[in-house]
């Protein structure tokens, strides 16, 4: 859903480059989970962060997104917005460029899906909050699913919109396929081949993200 449901857009006036919301994600505490993956220190992940809160459960980022997303009116899925795919832009139907949408694939799954699931395990482990472990669980199971656009491209935005860069140096909605997991050849190859489609982009700055994320795919 974009602003276009509202008749509303704004004509490349500044808000992509800094209305995402979701960014902070990939900044918060241990919550990612990354740290009990990798070494197992229950300790580590029952001591908390600074200030005392606990890192499992009442995760104050999972919190706040829980209250943030919203239920789409045709879809039915939970989701953020409005919010941008960081400094892109896409073609509305009357072919102008818009940077606004609810949605948009960085936010959806690929941020707020790790979050939430890293949250739900660390609440399993230390057997805590299991009220918030069940709100979390279903509005992850509501959040949207990644989705091939018509170019056999993973798509940035909640509808395939046309892309108004096709070889934009930012690679945002591919967060799912690196740094993050959901995406692989083994459990998920029509979404692995789909995010290996860089054949559009010939942008010189985005040759070290296509280099990670062809050793996911």
């Amino acid at each position: 859903m974009c602003f276009q449901c509202l008749g509303l857009y704004c004509f490349q006036a500044g808000p992509d480059w800094g209305l995402h919301p979701t960014g902070g994600i990939l900044d918060s505490p241990p919550t990612s989970g990354s740290t009990i993956v990798f070494s197992g220190d229950v300790v580590f992940l029952a001591a908390g962060i600074p200030g005392g809160t606990p890192v499992a459960g009442r995760d104050m980022p999972a919190a706040f997104f829980l209250d943030y997303l919203v239920e789409h009116p045709r879809h039915g899925w939970l989701v953020t917005g409005p919010a941008v795919s960081p400094e892109n832009t896409f073609l509305t139907p009357s072919g102008n460029p818009c940077a606004e949408c609810m949605g948009p694939t960085c936010d959806k799954r690929a941020g707020l899906r790790d979050l939430f699931m890293s949250c739900i395990e660390a609440s399993r482990i230390l057997g805590i909050d299991d009220e918030f472990r069940a709100q979390l669980e279903a509005a992850a199971e509501k959040l949207p699913p990644l989705q091939i656009g018509r170019h056999g491209q993973l798509q940035e935005w909640l509808e395939d919109y046309e892309e108004a860069v096709p070889n934009h140096r930012h690679t945002s909605h591919l967060v799912a396929l690196y740094p993050s997991s959901q995406i692989s050849p083994a459990h998920t190859p029509a979404l692995a081949a789909a995010g290996a489609r860089v054949d559009r982009t010939k942008n010189s700055s985005r040759r070290w993200k296509m280099w990670n994320g062809a050793a996911r795919t």
